[in-house]
């Protein structure tokens, strides 16, 4: 039988791995030395191979061994955290060594070596921080079937532990490294309204704290200037961090270690301790009220507080969280495993799911069957955008395409309009954004999304093309791109990005073409043979093309024929009321009857023949009309006063005739009724180029 996915917690201070022995009861896998928790700490030995865990706190954290610690807070960067022997590594190259030490403590339980994981990372992680947690675990030999938020893990596991428990509940996950706040809801707990974080706060500052504390009693009994040696910072790091985990149930805690023959003894009360730490409680609290604040509740609308990570433990949290809310919060059996247990339950989920199979063995009577734990849908923490070109061309802005609290997995679809220049590359390219800022400085850049290619788009003409963006389940945003039409999307590769390729945004968008104004007339063959899905279709293709066009720039007008040519709407700037004509189209309108016997060119001469700026009149025909040569003679006279005929039939329509009234091979049209509506797109396109228009 496979082996069952394990849920992983990387931590900043300490990791955690848990898995389901029974369908959906999870469980703690202890490590090498029988602890359920392993230290995120990495020292190098003499032959300078890597040392992970209790190991390396206390060869790394005594000085002895070169090392890293706290390297998650700086996930996501390229340069390296710490170089030894010659050989760098970077946040992702640690990470995978503690997800290494992990899969093996887990192989030695499994009998096997775990090749699935769930894993966490914190809710305000950006892309480019997990898809190097996502790196890290292949490198670690992981197969990470998605990444979870962890207050999202902790919701999960908190919902297994108390199956009654529904409302609103809010999370409270501070780690040593990390802090996040979500609110969720549902009477199963499985809708997140919002979550907030801050990656670079955690019980390593409430440490720094201590460590000043000490340091100011410490000053006193050492030579100046020994508080900067290393190795000593290391010694008072790490007795402030026993303090901390003394004055969590004691008043006072006892400080005691020797330097160069000195030795220092102090005394920090808890009193003294909360006293130095408002400043970290106070902005832990700040973020709570902007969840609430978002969310639009009070504290009393609030039904639970969860707290979750080893730091929530300092009765000062719990403290201040009694005075906000009124209550005290609700703690889990061990709010250091919560993430854990809760990521390992999604494996669980997900491993049903795909496989129809749960855990290792089936449960035994005395233990509940969790296997249908409600799936908690997660949201974007981030919205998603793209940088595009203001409406009056003269900026940069930000179009969100995702919003921040859509649930995942969400995707974004805009239309936009480009040209590949010939003689340049075809390369085209979409700067993606994280936040909700109005333009280039008041955001985060996902990524440089880029695609050498866009297949069937033309060199030099206007083309309208399809940006997808998308989160997925683990809150990773991706691009991909297509013409207007098709069905086929191509994916965009994302690139790095510098600070060359950021420059561009600190100038203004090059300037757009100055077109003058241009008039448009639509004439639609009405006869009887329209009737029924034709001039629907007809009417939607009609308010497809006008949405393409800025009514301060192109004046568009209505006309219809059949026995009669009749028009109903000369040109107009009111796009409003051209859209509402749309709407009365009928066969039959305008008591034009239902035949064939006439042709609009003379009212299209008469119509536009006296205007000035570009003039196109866009005629769509369903059939063979009478009297066609008479027709294309009256056509022709249109063209020689400059007035272009873009020709559109479907039905039985005549090609020929379609050519000989068009004024150019390009604006002669002959498609299938379903694809009126694609067409008339295109066409707007070929006009704009034309005449010059920038399409809305």
């Amino acid at each position: 039988m496979p082996l069952p996915p394990v849920g992983i917690d990387l931590g900043t201070t300490n990791s955690v791995v848990a898995y389901c022995r029974y369908p959906g009861a999870a469980e703690i896998i202890r490590n090498a030395v029988g602890e359920t928790i392993t230290p995120s700490v990495i020292a190098f030995d003499a032959t300078e191979t890597p040392v992970v865990g209790r190991a390396a706190v206390q060869t790394y954290g005594f000085g002895f061994r070169p090392g890293a610690a706290l390297f998650k807070r700086a996930m996501g960067q390229s340069t390296p955290f710490v170089s030894i022997g010659g050989r760098d590594y970077t946040p992702e190259d640690l990470s995978a060594l503690v997800l290494s030490s992990l899969a093996a403590d887990a192989a030695k339980s499994l009998g096997g070596r775990a090749a699935r994981a769930v894993i966490s990372v914190p809710a305000y992680f950006r892309d480019e921080q997990r898809r190097a947690t996502l790196r890290a675990a292949e490198m670690a030999g992981l197969d990470c079937m998605q990444l979870i938020n962890e207050p999202t893990a902790a919701a999960i596991a908190f919902k297994a532990e108390f199956p009654d428990e529904s409302g609103r509940v809010l999370v409270f996950d501070l780690g040593g490294g990390t802090f996040d706040v979500s609110v969720l809801t549902g009477g199963d707990l499985s809708t997140i309204i919002d979550t907030r974080g801050d990656p670079f706060r955690g019980g390593a500052d409430w440490d720094a704290v201590l460590m000043g504390l000490i340091a100011e009693r410490a000053a006193d009994v050492l030579d100046p200037g020994a508080l900067e040696v290393p190795s000593l910072q290391l010694a008072m790091r790490r007795e402030a961090e026993a303090a901390k985990i003394r004055l969590s149930t004691m008043p006072r805690a006892q400080v005691s270690f020797s330097h160069d023959g000195q030795s220092v003894f102090c005394e920090i009360t808890r009193e003294e301790f909360e006293a130095a730490s408002v400043g970290l409680v106070d902005a832990t609290l700040e973020l709570v009220e902007e969840v609430l604040d978002v969310i639009g509740t009070e504290p009393d609308g609030i039904d639970d507080v969860l707290l979750v990570g080893g730091s929530t433990r300092m009765p000062m949290i719990e403290t201040a969280l009694t005075k906000m809310f009124g209550r005290p919060p609700r703690k889990t059996a061990n709010p250091d495993e919560a993430v854990a247990l809760g990521a390992a339950l999604l494996a669980d989920h997900i491993d049903l799911d795909a496989e129809g199979m749960v855990g290792l063995v089936a449960a035994p009577p005395d233990i509940a069957d969790r296997s249908g734990i409600a799936a908690i849908s997660d949201i974007a923490n981030f919205s998603l955008g793209i940088i595009a070109v203001s409406e009056d061309g003269d900026a940069y802005v930000n179009e969100v395409m995702i919003p921040r609290g859509a649930t995942l997995p969400a995707e974004g679809i805009k239309p936009y309009r480009h040209v590949f220049r010939i003689g340049e590359t075809r390369q085209l390219e979409a700067f993606v954004t994280q936040g909700e800022g109005t333009g280039p400085d008041d955001v985060g850049f996902l990524g440089l999304f880029t695609l050498d290619d866009l297949p069937g788009a033309p060199d030099g003409k206007p083309c309208e093309i399809e940006i997808s963006y998308n989160y997925d389940a683990s809150g990773i945003g991706r691009a991909r791109a297509r013409l207007v039409g098709r069905t086929d999307w191509v994916e965009m590769e994302r690139q790095d990005l510098d600070e060359a390729a950021l420059a561009r945004f600190d100038a203004q968008p090059p300037a757009r073409s100055s077109a003058e104004p241009a008039s448009i007339l639509m004439v639609f063959d009405v006869s009887g043979s329209m009737t029924g899905p034709p001039i629907d279709d007809a009417r939607a293709a009609a308010r497809r093309f006008l949405e393409s066009f800025d009514p301060n720039q192109v004046a568009i007008g209505i006309g219809v024929v059949a026995n009669r040519s009749v028009i109903l709407l000369p040109p107009t700037h009111d796009h409003d009321e051209v859209a509402r004509v749309i709407r009365t189209i009928e066969t039959g309108a305008g008591n034009t009857g239902y035949g064939n016997q006439a042709d609009p060119f003379d009212d299209i001469y008469r119509c536009l023949g006296g205007t000035v700026g570009a003039r196109t009149a866009v005629v769509l025909a369903d059939g063979i009309w009478d009297n066609q040569d008479k027709a294309v003679g009256r056509a022709r006279r249109c063209h020689s006063d400059g007035i272009e005929i873009v020709a559109i039939g479907f039905g039985s329509a005549d090609e020929g005739f379609l050519n000989d009234i068009s004024s150019a091979d390009e604006l002669s049209l002959k498609v299938d009724q379903r694809d009126l509506v694609a067409t008339f797109g295109s066409i707007a396109q070929v006009v704009s180029r034309r005449s010059g228009l920038i399409l809305r």
